[in-house]
């Protein structure tokens, strides 16, 4: 697992950004082909989309989206 997100990083600049995601405190990684939200407070990968994807769907489970 650590050297997952090196990897989806590699050779590429990185962004970091503040969000909140579902209300709690987090994360957003980000560089010209994905972005990555981690939580600040449990340090969970919470959502994982691809830059061009117009949908931005995330392979990782996401309640709210699942409840809509």
């Amino acid at each position: 697992m650590r050297l997952l997100l090196p990897a989806l990083f590699a050779g590429a600049a990185l962004a970091q950004q503040t969000v909140t995601w579902e209300e709690r405190p987090g994360l957003r990684l980000s560089n010209d082909k994905i972005d990555l939200t981690v939580l600040t407070t449990g340090g969970a990968m919470v959502e994982l989309t691809l830059r061009d994807d117009p949908d931005k769907l995330s392979p990782l489970w996401n309640p709210v989206r699942m409840a809509r």
